[in-house]
C-alpha cells in the first residue's frame, strides 16, 4: 500500500511554470521606455551568481539595467514583467492542488520572499510562506 508523503517540494520555474526571457524583456520596455534589445543585451552581460552571502539578484539586476540603460526600474516592474512573461502549466497546477488536499506543498523559487505572493496567486493556491 503507497505511503503519503510528510511533504511534496516541487519547483516554480520548469516544472509549474515556463518563463518566457523575451516577454520579460518587452514588458520591462514597455515599463521603461527602453528597447527589449538593449534590456536583453544588459541581463546577459549581468548574470547572477548565487552563494551564501550573494546580494538580492534583483536587485542587482534592476541597478545594472538603471546604470547601463539610464533607466528607473523598480522591484514592482521587474516583478510585474516577471509575471507577464510566465506561463503556469496547468496540467501541472491541477496535479498541484488536488496534491495539496492532502499533503502539504512548496514550492521553490530563487526568490521567494518576493514572489511567494504572485507565484501562489498565479498557481491559485493558498498564500505560499516566503522562506
Amino acid at each position: 500500500m503507497p505511503v503519503a508523503p510528510d511533504l511534496l517540494l516541487i519547483d516554480f520555474d520548469g516544472v509549474l511554470a515556463d518563463l518566457d526571457e523575451r516577454r520579460r524583456h518587452h514588458a520591462l520596455a514597455q515599463a521603461t521606455g527602453a528597447t527589449a534589445s538593449d534590456i536583453a543585451h544588459v541581463l546577459a552581460q549581468h548574470r547572477w551568481q548565487p552563494g551564501p552571502h550573494a546580494p538580492d539578484p534583483d536587485a542587482q539586476r534592476c541597478a545594472a539595467l538603471e546604470a547601463a540603460l539610464a533607466v528607473t526600474v523598480t522591484p514592482a516592474q521587474w516583478h510585474a514583467a516577471r509575471m507577464a512573461a510566465t506561463t503556469i502549466r496547468r496540467d501541472c497546477q491541477a496535479l498541484l492542488l488536488q496534491v495539496s488536499r492532502h499533503t502539504p506543498v512548496a514550492v521553490l523559487s530563487n526568490n521567494p520572499a518576493a514572489l511567494a505572493g504572485p507565484i501562489a496567486q498565479a498557481l491559485a493556491i493558498d498564500a505560499l510562506p516566503a522562506s
